[in-house]
Parts: structure tokens; C-alpha cells; sequence
């Protein structure tokens, strides 16, 4: 029996019964634990319809119907009015002070006052994941879709992704898993473009994150990243969440018109330092962190200082902006290259603002490492 109260939780309690039963026909270095769980929480609507009593068979199953459900049907209290719940407390239902990493380390977090299935950490503070996940990827700046990781994890089943993305709006169309289509609103379930196995879209199709992954194969931090913790004010651009940024917008011709509220900020080198690292083949850690990509409006080169010493150490591949127009403020072509040269990696590719980076001491992993500049396997 687990039991979780949190000191500011003002009598709020969260309780999950735990089963643990084993497969005896698997080997027991692939031995799988399914989890029973029942959760209630006085202070906040579950994302169910049923009763909150459910079986958890694989991460991959947690409960992404019922996220969806929760996060689309303005009859729950769920993000129904996102517009309005700008302050920190509204999103994550405790005040800014509280929001640090390990509010999003606990197994599940509040947002818009659901439950979102987040990491989980061992006894030593390492995150733990499913044995059937093998490689890593970061994901910075989602924005309403987060398309690349869809591409990732439809492509690469061993996968997991840590994606962070602090826009309200595109996080709440990430929970639900409704895209919008920016020229004549919402956009359908039904609608949604079902990536192939081979990974490939067609011109001009985007891929939308399954929130089935959520919790299993994607992790959702809806913060932030830069070179320093703690919290910062965000520009909001409601016509289009992907120029949204922590700098400010030069005028509203380019971008529309802004919000601004604050945010929660982390640093890579946090989040990294609670992986189990350790040597290739080791069950259960992990050697590398295979990509990095960086989509910050400007913000790249903070987003990559945040990384310290792991960013030398243990990613191979980095994706980032060359630059980003329209802002006060933001990192010049120049700067973002003679960083990356400083950090040892190389400029492999670029296309339009996009360019692809590969660590120097890590060229060996290149070839196994999927959608690096072409570098790597089933590209």
C-alpha cells in the first residue's frame, strides 16, 4: 500500500494499491510486473468515466482513452476553459514555488486538475521504465502536435521520449489528443494522419502525438528549458502555439497577438541526471541519449547550456533552429555554431532552419542512431 500526501495538498489524498504478479514462463531478466491500481484523489476529478478501478497490463495501455476523454469533454474540469487558466496554480493546482522537477517525478502530476501519467523513480532516484525500451530521445518544444516524436516512436518500437513543451493550449490539445487545423479550427480524431510503418508522411501531412504513448513510451513535462531552474514568463502566441516563446515578440504583425503568464523552467542536466546510465547491453540503463532536438524560438543555445556536461558525454545527435526572427532577443546563427564547435560536435545537415549536429566523440553510435541528418538507420 502506497500512500502520498503531499504537505501542500491541503488534506488532498492520493492512494494507489499496488499488485504485483510475475510471469513464470519469461525469463527473469525479462520478467514483466503488471500493476493493479486503484487512485482517488479528494481534491480533483479523476479522467474517467467508469469507476476509477482499472488494470494496467503495459505502460503503452495507461489510460489514454480516459485522458482523451477528460481533456475533450467540456463537462469535465479538465482544461474545459484553458483560455482563462493562465496562472501556474490553475495548471498544475499547486502554487509556482511547488512546481520543480520533482512535481513531475512522481508518477502521475495534476494539469487543468486531471491526473497525467508521468515517470516513475526507484529507491536510488533513477527513472524507471519498461524492459522493452532501449533507446532515448528528447524532444524540446512540442507545440500542438509534437510531431517528431510520433515520428519517433512509430518508427523506433524500442523507443522512449521526454518531450517538454510549456504552451497551455498545446499542451491540453496534446492530452486530448485533438489536433487543431490553424485555418479552420479543430481538428477530428478520425482526422488525424495514421503514420505508416515505415515512418514516412506524405507533403504536408503532420503526425500527432497518440496519447496512448503517454506514460509508457512519452513522457510529457510541460515546462520549459533552459539554462537555469525556476520559473519565467512565457509569450504565448494563441494563432499559432509553435512561435510561442520566452522571448518576447518584436510587434504582433508577424505573430498575432500574445499572452504572457509564467512558466515553469528546467534544466536538461536535471532531468538527465536522474537516468540510469551505465554501458551498453546493461539491462535496464542506457549508454546514450540518442537525439536531442531543439525547437525554442530562439532559445536553442540556453536549451543546450541547461544540458551540461551530458550534453558532451552522452548525446549523440542534435537537432536545433539556426536562428528564429521576430523576437527581442535570441541566439544568432554564429552563436548557436561556435557552441556546438566548443562542445566538440559537428554540423552534418541543414534544411531551411534546421540543422543537425553529431557528437565527435560519440561517432560510433551515429549508424544506429534513426533520423540524424541521414546519418543513421532507416532513413
Amino acid at each position: 500500500l502506497e500512500v502520498f500526501v503531499p504537505a501542500d495538498a491541503g488534506g488532498a489524498l492520493d492512494v494507489s494499491i499496488i499488485v504485483l504478479d510475475s510471469f513464470p514462463e519469461l525469463d527473469e531478466d525479462d520478467e514483466f510486473l503488471t500493476k493493479k491500481s486503484f487512485r482517488h484523489a479528494f481534491d480533483m476529478p479523476l479522467p474517467h468515466e467508469h469507476p476509477a478501478f482499472r488494470e494496467d497490463i503495459h505502460p503503452d495501455t495507461q489510460n489514454a482513452d480516459t485522458l482523451m476523454r477528460a481533456f475533450a469533454n467540456p463537462d469535465k474540469d479538465c482544461g474545459a476553459n484553458v483560455a482563462g487558466k493562465v496562472l501556474v496554480s490553475d495548471r498544475f493546482g499547486v502554487g509556482a514555488e511547488h512546481v520543480g522537477l520533482p512535481h513531475f517525478l512522481q508518477g502521475s502530476f495534476s494539469m487543468f486538475g486531471c491526473l497525467v501519467p508521468a515517470v516513475h523513480l526507484d529507491a536510488d532516484g533513477l527513472i524507471v521504465l519498461a524492459p522493452s525500451i532501449k533507446r532515448l530521445k528528447m524532444d524540446v518544444g512540442l507545440s500542438y502536435t509534437a510531431h517528431n516524436s510520433q515520428l519517433w516512436l512509430d518508427t523506433v518500437p524500442d523507443l522512449a521520449v521526454f518531450g517538454f513543451e510549456p504552451n497551455a493550449q498545446a499542451v491540453r490539445e496534446l492530452l486530448s489528443g485533438v489536433g487543431w487545423d490553424r485555418g479552420t479550427g479543430k481538428r477530428p480524431m478520425a482526422d488525424r494522419h495514421e503514420i505508416t510503418g515505415t515512418g514516412t508522411l506524405h507533403a504536408g501531412e503532420v503526425a500527432y502525438l497518440d496519447p496512448a504513448h503517454i506514460g509508457g513510451r512519452f513522457f510529457l513535462f510541460p515546462v520549459a528549458v533552459g539554462n537555469n531552474s525556476g520559473n519565467a514568463l512565457f509569450y504565448d502566441t494563441p494563432r499559432d502555439p509553435s512561435t510561442s516563446s520566452l522571448h518576447q515578440p518584436n510587434g504582433t504583425e508577424k505573430f498575432g497577438d500574445f499572452m504572457q503568464y509564467q512558466v515553469p523552467v528546467l534544466r536538461l542536466a536535471d532531468v538527465m541526471a536522474h537516468i540510469p546510465w551505465g554501458f551498453d547491453g546493461q539491462p535496464g540503463k542506457f549508454a546514450v541519449m540518442e537525439h536531442l532536438k531543439i525547437d525554442a524560438q530562439g532559445f536553442d543555445v540556453q536549451v543546450l547550456k541547461g544540458a551540461g556536461q551530458y550534453l558532451r558525454d552522452r548525446v549523440v545527435c542534435v537537432q536545433a533552429e539556426r536562428e528564429a526572427s521576430g523576437y527581442m532577443g535570441g541566439h544568432t546563427p554564429e552563436e548557436l555554431l561556435e557552441y556546438m564547435a566548443a562542445s566538440d560536435f559537428q554540423l552534418v545537415s541543414q534544411t531551411d532552419n534546421d540543422v543537425i549536429f553529431v557528437n565527435n566523440r560519440l561517432l560510433g553510435w551515429i549508424s544506429g542512431v534513426a533520423f540524424c541528418g541521414g546519418l543513421g538507420y532507416q532513413e
